[in-house]
C-alpha cells in the first residue's frame, strides 16, 4: 500500500527534505505558461502539511506557509511517522479521510486484508478520484443489473426442468 501511494505521489519521498525544487519549479513553469495556477508540485510531506495546517486556496501565500509547515515536519517527524501521517489524512471522498476508512468503504475490509490491486486502486483515487469513483460505481451497477437478470435466467431453468416431461424407464 505505502509503495502504491510513494510511486503516484512522490517518488523521491525518502531523498527530499520535504520539499522537491525540481517539481516546485516545473509547477512554476506550469503555471507562468498557462498564466493560473493549473500544477501542483507538492510532496507527500507538503500535502500532509496541508491537511493539517492550511486550507486548500491556491495562492502563493498558502504555498509558502505549506513549504514553512513542511520543514517543520520533517525537522520533527521521520519519514516514516510523516507517511503514516499522510495516509490517515489523505481525503478520498463522501467525508472518507484516511486509508484505513477508504478500505472498509470502498471495499468492505480492514486494510490489512487488501489485495495488492486494491491498495493500488486506493493509491491510484487520490491522483484521479472521479474516474475511479465513476468505474467503481459502473462496476456495481452492472453487477446489480446482471444479478436479476441471472436469478431469472436459473429460475427459468429451473421451470424447465420441473415442468418437462420425464422419460420414465419401463
Amino acid at each position: 500500500m505505502e509503495a502504491a501511494f510513494l510511486s503516484l505521489e512522490d517518488k523521491d519521498f525518502y531523498e527530499h527534505s520535504g520539499i522537491s525544487f525540481p517539481a516546485v519549479a516545473r509547477a512554476l513553469y506550469r503555471d507562468i505558461l498557462a498564466m493560473s495556477k493549473v500544477e501542483g508540485g507538492s510532496t507527500i510531506t507538503q500535502q500532509l502539511a496541508k491537511n493539517l495546517f492550511l486550507v486548500n486556496d491556491k495562492t502563493w501565500m498558502r504555498k509558502t506557509k505549506e513549504v514553512m509547515a513542511s520543514i517543520y515536519l520533517e525537522r520533527n517527524y521521520s519519514k516514516e511517522k510523516i507517511l503514516e501521517l499522510y495516509l490517515n489524512e489523505v481525503y478520498f471522498a463522501h467525508g472518507i479521510y484516511g486509508v484505513g476508512t477508504a478500505a472498509d468503504y470502498f471495499f468492505g475490509k480492514d486494510i490489512s486484508e487488501l489485495t495488492i490491486d486494491e491498495g493500488a486502486l486506493l493509491a491510484a483515487m487520490v491522483k484521479a478520484l472521479t474516474l475511479i469513483l465513476l468505474i467503481l460505481i459502473r462496476k456495481r451497477q452492472k453487477k446489480e443489473e446482471t444479478l436479476p437478470f441471472l436469478k431469472w435466467r436459473s429460475m427459468e431453468k429451473f421451470q424447465q426442468k420441473r415442468c418437462s416431461p420425464s422419460k420414465q424407464k419401463r
